[in-house]
């Protein structure tokens, strides 16, 4: 059933002045108990709330009736403060509201008979508590999760009594597929007298990740999308996935918009991976060792591994780097290292608009060698302007290239200058890689040097760095 179906169908229960029981099933961490929270407080907002008292009630742990009974009276607030939790303010405020529908005769029976009452005390305090349940919106939740020793039937039959003897409307949230053997025999043998409305929660992914989601904001839009791609329903992952990665990406402001990608694409898959703990997800470590092996046609791969290949597969996750270990200890921690993953981010980031630099300076060269325009000199300046701000992540081929061309076209001056330029913005240059990229026979440069003043350069420095080597070394 549609979350839109959902949503409508509750606030129809909401406002309904016949006390009924609705019943809320699916898998874990759907959205049942989310969406159920929202429709009740639009409703609220809306003043078309039918009753005015309203309890939540965490059937987890719960192991009789009476600790049941007690928990519904404790957990009762006024309709109005629905959204705040239960505390002394909200409980002094319904004692005095149950105090005032007591007629004093009758509250003066009860002081008179409570120092009597010695270790019964308690069951008698809670019988009154549970007198003042009337007219209520009450939901139980975590159905699945009831302490052992409080059957199934017993809060069917609860359920029954407060809805046909006290007016009230209840709400019955739970895992459908959680349920013990005898829980969900007992379910299905009393459901037919005790619910009235009983909804599938199946929503789809995409309502599931509007739930948690913005589509209009950089960071959601982008989460939105992977998660849709995995399929994420579970709303707990989802708002894990949301925190996490903007508390990541609000480190790094500045960076291309490819790393926040990466980041936000990493840390989708390894969230739910980890968190997930579903059969079909692929398994964490499993993710996290992968090295795109499944490539391997006579390797023998488990059937669930092969499952999960086909996942990693469509998701165009082929291989887990180094990047992607940091960001891994960051699901794992829940913590970030600040300066430490700063300081990978930036060498990545530099790494990108290095690249990016290489690419834009090369594709200048397209107007030279793909078009018949007379467009000489604007060709040289955008050359020259693209070399000038890339001069630094350039290679000694790239400027040989330069200086070849410009050279051909009888620019001179500017390609001596260029030279100049290329050796004084790189004089941090290691001996080693000069050793290895400056050699002029060297085919690595990709075309023979024809200019003398290069030639003489890179012999130049060279020399410079030359120096005796002693037989070990050798």
């Amino acid at each position: 059933m549609s979350l839109e179906v959902v949503k409508r169908v509750t606030a129809d229960f909401l406002v309904s002045e016949t006390p009924k029981v609705i019943a809320i099933k699916g898998s874990w961490g759907t959205g049942k108990t989310y969406t159920w929270n929202s429709v009740l407080k639009e409703t609220k907002q809306q003043n078309n709330l039918s009753l005015k008292k309203y309890a939540y009630v965490s059937l987890f742990g719960i192991n009789s009736l009476d600790d049941l009974k007690l928990k519904i009276f404790e957990q009762t607030v006024s309709a109005d403060l629905i959204g705040e939790s239960p505390s002394i303010k909200t409980l002094d405020k319904f004692t005095d509201d149950i105090f005032k529908s007591v007629n004093r005769k009758s509250m003066n029976k009860i002081f008179r008979i409570l120092p009597w009452l010695g270790k019964d005390r308690d069951p008698f305090i809670n019988s009154v508590a549970f007198l003042s349940i009337q007219k209520t919106l009450i939901c139980f939740d975590d159905f699945e999760r009831k302490g052992e020793d409080l059957k199934a039937k017993y809060i069917l039959g609860l359920i029954s009594l407060l809805k046909e003897q006290k007016n009230c409307k209840i709400a019955l949230i739970f895992n459908d597929n959680s349920l013990d053997e005898d829980s969900d025999k007992e379910y299905k043998n009393f459901r037919e007298k005790v619910i009235d409305i009983e909804l599938a929660f199946t929503p789809k992914t995409e309502e599931c990740t509007s739930l948690i989601f913005d589509k209009n904001k950089k960071f959601d839009s982008i989460l939105k999308s992977y998660s849709e791609w995995l399929n994420i329903t579970n709303i707990r992952i989802l708002q894990k996935i949301k925190k996490i990665t903007e508390q990541t990406c609000n480190l790094i402001p500045t960076v291309e918009n490819e790393i926040i990608d990466h980041i936000c694409k990493t840390l989708t898959l390894y969230i739910w991976c980890y968190h997930s703990g579903e059969k079909d997800t692929p398994n964490y470590m499993f993710v996290k060792k992968h090295k795109g092996d499944f490539t391997l046609e006579d390797k023998e791969i488990p059937e669930n591994e092969q499952y999960w290949y086909a996942i990693l597969n469509d998701y165009k996750y082929f291989s887990t780097t180094n990047f992607d270990l940091e960001l891994a200890s960051i699901v794992e921690n829940g913590y970030i290292y600040e300066e430490h993953f700063k300081k990978i981010v930036s060498a990545r980031n530099d790494h990108i608009l290095a690249k990016k630099g290489k690419e834009s300076f090369f594709d200048i060269y397209d107007e030279f060698f793909h078009s018949f325009d007379d467009n000489g000199e604007e060709l040289i300046k955008n050359l020259e302007e693209k070399f000038r701000s890339n001069v630094s992540i350039l290679s000694l081929s790239s400027l040989n290239t330069m200086v070849h061309m410009l050279n051909k076209l009888e620019k001179n001056k500017l390609a001596d200058e260029l030279i100049d330029l290329y050796f004084e913005e790189n004089q941090e240059m290691s001996l080693k890689k000069k050793e290895s990229s400056f050699i002029p026979e060297n085919s690595s440069l990709g075309a023979e040097i024809t200019s003398p003043k290069l030639r003489n350069r890179i012999k130049k420095e060279l020399n410079s760095n030359s120096k005796s080597k002693c037989l070990i070394d050798v």
